[in-house]
């Protein structure tokens, strides 16, 4: 199986102001000193993810400079045309598309959400949230109908992008029910331009046994090993939400060709001063956290050597510490440094990244590690996802251990008094 590891919210590197994504030359460092020196490592790839709607100019950026990712990722922006107030109407849509087919290898499909809210929700968060069967049919073949759109005009225009089935439900009965309406809307002739498949938390919930579920749910779905052998998690900041499908690969029940997971939470470390040291935790770094951030110059600049000599730590304290690059800009003076000091934060963002996936790559390839892992986190009663090896022992330890020993945060089904819409939440 490859494991890839997808960075998004690449903004917080600082790489989209004009010093660095107007310099073809800052690219460039990028693009060889980062992005092609971390592939491979830790027996993962490492690809991007750019917002097809809110950062659309990513896209030709992505696409020409940065060569060496392992693959681009765009997500469709449904969310954000909704956060933002506006209507997602066929040629918003369409205008996603157009940039998902030109810069893209793998492209996010708008799907439909089938929930209602309570009036008192508050935005992004699973509390007030209802999971609404009665609307879920509807939302599925709605669903299908964009992902058929999407295929067609990635045809139409002779792009090589493939479109993500993402698939949605409160359990896996649910997110069977889901593939095969989504499908219906799709003629097979145009299931080779499917990427894989994404199970969705947003109508199941976050807790640990959901996790479980979603791993669970893959070997389930209804639809071709083409397709669902490549298997793509959304918004994994944590190790812990890995172990249940490193679990169930180490058992055998669960077989991927291919498993992508993104995540924000690394770049996101640059604006909040934090990074994931070499033993897996959070530190702080910053002029407050001076051992810190020695440890982390030491770990960049072993990883990625071309900065070795070229950073020291005031010069790190002066990338990473301040609260604006036009300080950066000023501290390094010339053309060519303020060049390297953006592709430092990158280096920096990709040697947090690379001290996860370090624990990642342990957790599906060494049970040792694994084991040791969960004893540490407490979750010792996962370890027994170890025996599932079919549908049979699946159901047996969901009514045996699952159920009673797990911890579950499922969104409920909606309720009488759940009248609201998710328009609701924007």
């Amino acid at each position: 199986m490859q494991l890839e590891y997808i960075a998004s919210g690449t903004s917080h590197t600082r790489f989209s102001l004009s010093k660095c994504m107007g310099s073809d030359e800052a690219l460039a460092l990028i693009n060889n000193h980062v992005l092609d020196v971390v592939q491979g490592v830790n027996d993962h790839q490492y690809g991007l993810l750019f917002n097809a709607y809110t950062e659309k100019r990513y896209g030709p950026v992505f696409h020409d400079h940065f060569t060496k990712a392992s693959s681009i990722h765009a997500d469709s922006g449904g969310l954000q045309v909704m956060t933002l107030g506006r209507v997602l109407t066929e040629e918003v849509k369409e205008g996603v598309y157009e940039t998902q087919s030109k810069y893209s290898d793998v492209a996010m499909s708008f799907d439909e959400i089938p929930v209602q809210i309570t009036q008192k929700a508050i935005k992004a968060v699973t509390t007030g949230r209802f999971f609404d069967k009665d609307i879920f049919e509807e939302k599925a073949k709605r669903s299908g109908y964009n992902l058929a759109k999407q295929i067609e005009y990635f045809d139409k225009v002779g792009s090589n992008a493939k479109a993500m089935l993402i698939i949605q439900g409160n359990g896996i009965e649910w997110f069977k029910k889901w593939t095969e309406i989504v499908l219906k809307e799709v003629p097979q002739d145009m299931w080779k331009k499917i990427a894989g498949v994404s199970i969705s938390s947003s109508v199941l919930g976050g807790g640990l046994l959901e996790s479980v579920e979603q791993a669970a749910a893959i070997p389930f779905l209804p639809c071709p090993d083409e397709i669902k052998g490549k298997v793509h998690l959304l918004g994994v900041g944590s190790i812990k939400r890995l172990f249940p499908f490193a679990l169930l690969y180490q058992s055998g029940f669960l077989k991927p060709d291919h498993l992508s997971y993104d995540s924000t939470s690394h770049t996101i470390g640059l604006s909040n001063g934090t990074f994931i040291s070499k033993d897996g935790r959070l530190r702080k770094f910053g002029k407050h956290h001076v051992k810190n951030m020695e440890d982390y110059l030491d770990q960049i600049v072993e990883a990625f050597p071309f900065f070795s000599g070229k950073f020291n730590l005031e010069d790190a304290v002066a990338s990473l510490a301040t609260t604006s690059s036009s300080e950066s800009w000023e501290y390094f003076g010339d053309d060519e440094r303020i060049r390297e000091y953006h592709a430092f934060m990158f280096a920096a963002t990709f040697t947090s990244v690379q001290n996860m996936t370090y624990h990642v790559s342990q957790s599906f390839y060494d049970q040792t590690s694994l084991l040791s892992s969960l004893g540490a986190e407490g979750l010792s009663n996962l370890q027994s996802l170890l025996e599932v090896n079919d549908e049979s022992s699946f159901n047996h330890w969901m009514k045996t251990i699952g159920s009673r020993y797990i911890q579950s945060q499922r969104i409920p089904e909606k309720s009488a008094s759940s009248t609201a819409s998710l328009d609701d939440l924007f």
